[in-house]
């Protein structure tokens, strides 16, 4: 089984919604699937989904670990709350360099193309494959999977991360 924490305010569940639809619900359930079996399941549908900001706000202030030092004190203490109070030079928390980036995870019979104009274009291949498409920009989106036009949910632009988060929405570009 997975277990997770569905934390809805933090928008860190894995549960059908309007941004994410189902996506997360079967990318887990297909890995879930791999954890039980020993071995990758058999490909049975094809899917492809788009990770990509709800909005872009502006300014970001949120904080992330921002590692240095050596890797083997890192590994040793996993990165503990209390083990980098007790040594600073291990890790810092900073402010991230945001970049409002859209990622793809891909589960294929054939090679596609993805491409969102003035973001970038990605050749997949068939079976399993994850990465990154490129740096978006606020405004209308739309993307084409080898020649077929999909249009994408519009990015929001705000002027401060806390009026609207730094939520991720995720669309099925196979969906009808």
């Amino acid at each position: 089984e997975f277990l997770t924490w569905n934390d809805f305010g933090e928008d860190t569940d894995i549960d059908p919604s309007a941004y994410k639809g189902n996506c997360l619900e079967d990318i887990v359930a297909y890995y879930n699937a791999w954890f039980k079996a020993g071995k990758q399941p058999p490909l049975t549908s094809e899917k492809l989904f788009l990770a990509m900001p709800v909005a872009i706000p502006k300014s970001v202030d949120s904080k992330t670990p921002a590692w240095g030092g050596a890797s083997a004190n890192r590994l040793r203490y996993k990165g503990s709350a209390q083990a980098l109070a007790a040594n600073p030079r291990w890790g810092d928390w900073s402010p991230p360099p945001y970049a409002p980036k859209v990622y793809y995870w891909a589960l294929l019979r054939a090679p596609k193309t993805v491409e969102i104009p003035g973001v970038g274009k990605v050749q997949l291949p068939a079976g399993l494959s994850m990465g990154e498409v490129g740096t978006i920009s606020a405004g209308p989106a739309q993307a084409s999977v080898s020649g077929a036009v999909v249009k994408l949910p519009e990015v929001q632009a705000a002027d401060d991360e806390h009026e609207v988060g730094l939520h991720y929405r995720y669309v099925n570009l196979l969906a009808p």
